[in-house]
């Protein structure tokens, strides 16, 4: 989730430079690359970080559905880049 915030966040701190609100759609190409980070950031300790007790989006769904999910993620954030530069 502090991902997902964090990046979603970065979008309307940068628009609202030029005094601006992103799009929804870039928001949630924002948050949703946010998860992915977090996935593909947590993937690599996941076996340490069963090991020591630790939960987290990543233990909880296993290296496998996680990469499902990541995918998923993906292939939704490049329909919302689509929507972002395709559709008026």
């Amino acid at each position: 989730l502090p991902y997902a915030v964090s990046f979603s966040l970065l979008t309307v701190f940068a628009a609202q430079s030029k005094m601006l609100w992103p799009s929804w759609q870039v928001v949630s190409l924002a948050a949703c690359v946010g998860v992915i980070a977090h996935i593909l950031n947590a993937l690599p300790d996941i076996d340490l970080d069963k090991r020591a007790n630790l939960g987290g989006l990543v233990v909880s769904l296993g290296r496998a559905k996680s990469i499902v999910v990541a995918g998923a993620l993906v292939v939704l954030s490049i329909g919302l880049l689509a929507a972002v530069i395709f559709v008026p």
